[in-house]
């Protein structure tokens, strides 16, 4: 609203404008918002299109899809401006934010005492609850990620993540995209191992997509390899945690400690 304010100062002297692109390209203001302040405080012929109306039409025409896409977005302004009247389009507008905001409710609209109940396709099917459809969940993708749990005597060995990214600066064991790339690293690394075994697999979630962690778990004796130290360090499974841990790390770790 500030920075409106500003633009309305330098741009216009001081005086709001009375026309659609100059309102519409005020920050802050939409197709909608424009339509709105225009329509009703000018009774210009603008159509709107806030959540009120888009409610209104979804459910008067049965219009299927979520709102927020932009095929039925552009539907239902097709609608809007078709309906809304060259003459008096302030008061239709009004009227129709209203009877979204007081009849055409989200939750127990009152249909009993709306002027569009004749006709509507939601009170003839009793389907209001299903208008405006709800935004789809997002499908998030799945990745599979090879965890090394190399253990020698009472440690396990943790490399730390670089700064930035997924666990940024966390210790976390060393992660391989297939079982191929983890063997591959084992066989070159001259790690001497008496034991090797696939623990019980299991999913983490973050916010974009699931993990699925398949922990090979190694046992290293006697110490056949120096791990770089600078890259990582060796866990006292004795000790308290005192270093920043993933979360499926620490679940890991949990196993292993005693």
């Amino acid at each position: 609203m500030h920075k409106a304010a500003q633009q309305i100062v330098a741009k216009y002297d001081g005086h709001f404008p009375n026309k659609f692109e100059p309102v519409i390209s005020l920050p802050g203001i939409g197709r909608s918002t424009a339509g709105a302040i225009l329509s009703l405080s000018q009774n210009q012929h603008l159509p709107i299109l806030d959540g009120n109306v888009k409610r209104v039409l979804t459910r008067y025409y049965g219009i299927d899809g979520w709102p927020g896409t932009k095929e039925v977005e552009n539907q239902l302004w097709a609608l809007s401006t078709l309906l809304t009247p060259a003459n008096d389009a302030q008061y239709f507008n009004q009227a129709m934010m209203d009877i979204g905001a007081m009849i055409c409710s989200r939750s127990k609209p009152k249909c009993e005492l709306c002027p569009l109940q004749k006709g509507c396709y939601a009170f003839m099917n009793h389907s209001w609850q299903n208008f405006p459809a709800k935004k789809p969940k997002q499908q998030i993708p799945t990745k599979c990620g090879w965890f090394l749990i190399l253990q020698y005597e009472n440690s396990i060995w943790r490399e730390k993540r670089p700064p930035s990214g997924i666990c940024g600066g966390l210790y976390i064991f060393p992660q391989f995209d297939t079982l191929d790339a983890l063997n591959e690293w084992l066989n070159n690394s001259g790690i001497v191992y008496n034991k090797i075994e696939q623990l019980i697999t299991f999913r983490h979630t973050f916010s974009h997509f699931h993990l699925d962690v398949i922990p090979i778990y190694v046992t290293i004796n006697p110490f056949s390899a120096c791990m770089d130290e600078t890259q990582g360090l060796w866990y006292n499974l004795q000790q308290d945690i005192k270093i920043g841990l993933a979360a499926p790390v620490e679940n890991l770790l949990k196993q292993f400690r005693y």
